[in-house]
């Protein structure tokens, strides 16, 4: 069920610093994944997110142009009021876990789906991705900023 790292990406999973996330996400020429506080950080950092929706419905996070979702499939259980979610069960899937259909609200959305999109991001593929140290790319400004005030 557990998917592995492609050969030759870059493994920057485990412990790290926010801080030292949000800056490698600032430089990324784009970002893929799920609803998560990875993509949300990303979203903060000004990257453009490609945001894969299944198990939430598109109204549950920020507003990005490029979000996958396969409507012909089940989706958004975490937005149904009938169900509760179990933060301990990373296996959960409200209306069908246990059978054929357990989790093809992600499972049903193609790669083929996520490259169109990525295709229309503005700009992709036409120049190479920026260096960590560029200058004109650590000038770009945050997308927001959240204070302790804001936060609520």
């Amino acid at each position: 069920m557990w998917t592995q790292i492609p050969n030759g990406v870059e493994d920057e999973t485990g412990e790290k610093p926010l801080v030292d996330r949000a800056r490698l996400l600032r430089h990324a020429s784009l970002f893929v994944g799920l609803s998560s506080g990875l993509a949300w950080l990303a979203w903060s950092a000004g990257c453009p997110v490609v945001l894969i929706s299944g198990f939430t419905h598109p109204t549950n996070e920020f507003a990005t142009p490029y979000r996958v979702i396969n409507w012909h499939a089940c989706n958004s259980c975490w937005n149904d009021p009938r169900h509760r979610f179990d933060h301990r069960d990373f296996l959960w899937c409200p209306r069908h876990q246990g059978t054929p259909r357990h989790f093809e609200c992600t499972r049903l959305i193609t790669a083929a789906q996520v490259k169109q999109v990525i295709e229309t991001i503005p700009g992709f593929g036409a120049h190479q991705p920026a260096k960590a140290n560029d200058p004109e790319r650590a000038k770009r400004p945050a997308r927001t900023k959240v204070s302790a005030t804001q936060r609520g």
